[in-house]
């Protein structure tokens, strides 16, 4: 029953974190395309926020260890894992244990060399597939997409300065949030000006550098998230918005993840399945 290709299982998904909020908006997501979802949080208090995250789960939501490893064991063709950077590095042992694919929308463990080498090293010897993001949003990965050719094509131009802001809801604790670091990072690979990221403003002394990407965070209300890239040369400016007004777009993102990693054997990232989506029109 742990054949990932089984037709009876393959509209089967688990959720990992499911009464979170990513956890709640990828399983109303599924249940709405056609999917059969479970869920798996630990967490969970039957608090009100966490009862309409897990209010289209179809029948079950394990809480205790040894329900969830049983029925992962027998079901499930995809496990889709927003849990935490610690419970993630510990149910990756369970997930190749049992041969499933995986979405990871968890972060944080992709940008520890350690702990990157042992998940990819996991995933290989189990001979599955994983996919990882910190950002699903298809729409996301088209402005990067956006983004590098923008970087090219000022730095052809020449004296450009760089602002990302970023505003996000009140209740998002880090900063800057890893998007505008993605975004930064994409820059830089276009402009040969640009080699480091100035994380808020200067110590009230100094200018910013020429070299320097200035990243703004702003956290108020309920902002799902807006970013706001700002190009300017003292004559003009060319700005670039992606901004989320809900959290539908990761959701279905992450649904799509989910069909890519089909018998795909190894690790990939959103930047492998836009490559495959928009074929013909972004290289690299």
């Amino acid at each position: 029953m742990t054949d990932v290709n089984n037709q009876e299982l393959n509209k089967e998904i688990i959720v990992v974190g499911a009464a979170g909020r990513m956890g709640g908006a990828f399983a109303e997501y599924a249940k709405k395309n056609g999917y059969y979802v479970n869920g798996f949080d630990p967490k969970y208090t039957a608090s009100a926020g966490q009862e309409q995250s897990i209010k289209y789960l179809e029948n079950a939501l394990y809480v205790e260890r040894d329900s969830y490893d049983s029925a992962c064991q027998n079901r499930y063709a995809a496990i889709v894992d927003f849990s935490s950077e610690d419970a993630f590095m510990e149910n990756i042992n369970l997930y190749a244990k049992f041969k499933k694919q995986v979405v990871v929308g968890t972060t944080g463990w992709f940008k520890k060399k350690e702990k990157l080498e042992q998940v990819v090293k996991t995933v290989n010897d189990a001979g599955v597939g994983l996919i990882y993001a910190g950002n699903f949003s298809i729409g996301t990965q088209a402005a990067y997409s956006i983004l590098e050719v923008a970087a090219k094509l000022v730095n052809a131009v020449g004296g450009f300065d760089v602002q990302i802001l970023e505003e996000h809801h009140k209740d998002k604790v880090d900063n800057p949030s890893g998007t505008a670091n993605e975004m930064a990072n994409v820059i830089m690979g276009g402009m040969t000006s640009k080699t480091e990221v100035l994380e808020g403003n200067t110590n009230g002394k100094d200018k910013i550098k020429p070299c320097q990407i200035q990243i703004v965070s702003g956290r108020f209300g309920s902002v799902f998230g807006k970013h706001t890239i700002t190009f300017d040369d003292g004559m003009q400016r060319i700005i670039i918005i992606h901004e989320s007004l809900g959290r539908t777009h990761f959701a279905a993102g992450a649904g799509e993840a989910v069909e890519f990693i089909r018998g795909k054997s190894g690790i990939f990232t959103m930047k492998d399945l836009v490559k495959e989506k928009f074929a013909g029109i972004v290289k690299g």
